[in-house]
């Protein structure tokens, strides 16, 4: 048996590695760039918004299965290059390495048309303004091309027919007609959105189906999505970046919203930046709502990297983390400006209207005599002249703060304070892992944190008596100090684990700490069986006769 098995792998052996014929690397090479009629559209258009067209007509037959022509009014095809169209790795985009560090247009692999020509019956006529005569190019399936002079007006029109009519194993994972149209649609809609100066037409089957002609950005988001809302505009600028975005107001949200995301004309998807688009107007919607519309962002071309999908869908950013924080605080501020108020605001004024009092004592003069090692306060009352009170600070602050975080959470009416930049934080899984089981415990204590990625956060928001500290080192403090303690599991626990865990976060204690004087002048009613949250006294009170019998009478 085994020697069968041996004769067997030493008749078929290793294989012999072969070069691939052009025709098949070109085809490997549309199965990155077509996947169905609509990246025919994307492809093809994109070309002709690199060539300045001001016109572009799509015309489809059979939801671009059976045929798809792109025609354009702009500069066109040199007669010397047309041949040169549909190799591969050519194109008028570059000329050197460098050229990708600032991508200035919208194709520049040198792949799209060879790959597309080996694919489809494929032809191009195209002439320029300054040529007597066009040029026709044919490409069926790859084939040799064939060129030969024809009238035609100047730009360049390029048709695809049969698409994978050739190529069963692709083939058969077209959707149908109404499917297929659809998708075209979308993909000519989001290239109008983007493009404002050009004029598109779509026709289906020898009907206009829609057409865009808005030269303004405002006025084409409502001739393409038609939105039954007004949009709210939103514009900011920060160094060599700025941004507009139409949007559905906050009493217009849906459970699925839809942003378009334009970066310098492009549609692209982006993650990063849609999520700070949600959570810019979470803390507005409350859950499970999300707003629609069109987000513009023009940066520098050398900050923003679109060679990193072969469709050129995904984009990455430079200083990813600077572009998020601003615009998650521009959105918001903008909002608030606009005066629309937090979800969670909202559902305290439904509460009751009554101000709690953190300390309940009734006021009372405290006489500061000083400090000793800067560590507990002296103080004499004035109505019981002679009594010395020496206080702990930091326990009587740890004391006054859970109490008031405790009643905080229970009432629901923490007051917060918005960051003038998210600050965006890198954490590891076990922090990460922390982080989610408290999440809603903090976002209670008044901390807006939304996931920015894989294993980044954003705090956009934070409680009152937090303004000031340094929001990542408490937030990698505490998590740390709550990785170390036992994880709970009851939402009573949580908190209690929680406080306990904010209020012993020492270096940070000047700013989570009540003012001196606030503790002071509410001292009313304390005594000696008072203890901090972690049972450490917090007075010792030495009496005037206390202070008499030791000095004998003095």
């Amino acid at each position: 048996m085994a020697l069968t098995e041996n004769s067997k792998l030493s008749e078929t052996g290793p294989r012999r590695i072969r070069k691939l014929s052009s025709n098949v690397i070109n085809q490997i090479a549309a199965g990155e760039v077509v996947e169905r009629p609509s990246n025919l559209i994307k492809e093809l258009v994109e070309n002709s918004l690199d060539a300045n067209a001001t016109r572009i007509e799509v015309h489809l037959v059979e939801g671009g299965l059976k045929e798809l022509t792109v025609i354009d009014d702009g500069h066109g095809i040199f007669e010397e290059d047309l041949a040169l169209a549909v190799e591969r790795h050519t194109t008028s985009k570059l000329k050197e390495l460098s050229d990708l560090e600032e991508i200035g247009t919208y194709g520049f692999r040198g792949e799209a048309l060879s790959s597309i020509a080996s694919v489809c019956d494929f032809s191009i006529r195209s002439r320029t303004h300054s040529a007597e005569r066009g040029l026709s190019l044919h490409v069926p399936f790859g084939e040799s091309c064939s060129i030969k002079p024809i009238g035609c007006p100047p730009g360049t029109q390029v048709t695809a027919k049969d698409l994978f009519a050739r190529i069963p194993a692709r083939f058969k994972f077209l959707r149908s007609q109404t499917t297929e149209l659809s998708h075209c649609i979308k993909t000519l809609r989001e290239l109008a959105l983007g493009n404002p100066q050009t004029s598109f037409f779509l026709f289906h089957n020898g009907r206009l189906l829609s057409q865009y002609t808005s030269t303004n950005r405002m006025d084409r988001m409502k001739e393409c999505l038609k939105p039954e809302w007004e949009p709210l505009t939103f514009n900011d600028k920060m160094d060599e970046m700025s941004f507009e975005a139409f949007l559905s107001p906050p009493d217009c949200a849906q459970d699925r919203g839809e942003i378009t995301l334009i970066i310098n004309q492009r549609p692209v998807k982006n993650r990063f930046i849609l999520s700070s688009l949600k959570n810019s107007f979470l803390e507005f919607l409350g859950p499970n709502l999300e707003v629609s519309g069109v987000f513009y962002l023009d940066i520098r071309g050398d900050w923003v990297d679109v060679n990193v999908h072969p469709q050129k869908l995904e984009v990455r950013f430079y200083r990813q983390e600077k572009l998020y924080s601003w615009l998650i605080t521009s959105l918001r501020k903008q909002l608030q400006s606009k005066g629309f108020k937090s979800h969670a605001s909202q559902i305290s004024q439904a509460a009751s209207e009554h101000t709690f009092n953190p300390l309940p004592y009734a006021s009372e003069s405290f006489l500061q005599i000083g400090f000793l090692n800067s560590h507990f306060l002296l103080c004499e009352p004035t109505n019981d002249k002679g009594t010395l009170y020496i206080i702990n600070r930091l326990a009587l602050q740890r004391r006054d703060l859970y109490q008031t975080l405790e009643q905080n959470l229970l009432r629901g009416k923490t007051s917060t304070t918005s960051l003038d930049l998210a600050e965006v934080i890198h954490l590891s899984s076990p922090q990460l892992k922390t982080l989610e089981h408290f999440l809603p415990e903090l976002k209670r204590l008044g901390f807006e944190i939304s996931l920015y990625s894989d294993k980044d956060i954003a705090v956009q928001c934070v409680p009152q008596f937090f303004s000031g500290a340094d929001t990542k080192g408490f937030i990698l403090k505490l998590l740390e100090l709550l990785s170390g303690m036992a994880q709970p599991k009851t939402e009573t626990d949580k908190i209690k684990t929680l406080l306990h865990a904010i209020i012993n976060l020492e270096p940070q204690s000047e700013h989570l700490g009540t003012h001196l004087d606030h503790l002071v002048s509410s001292l009313n009613g304390i005594d000696e069986s008072w203890t901090c949250p972690n049972g450490h006294p917090i007075l010792l009170k030495i009496t005037k006769e206390q202070l008499q019998n030791y000095f004998k009478g003095l």
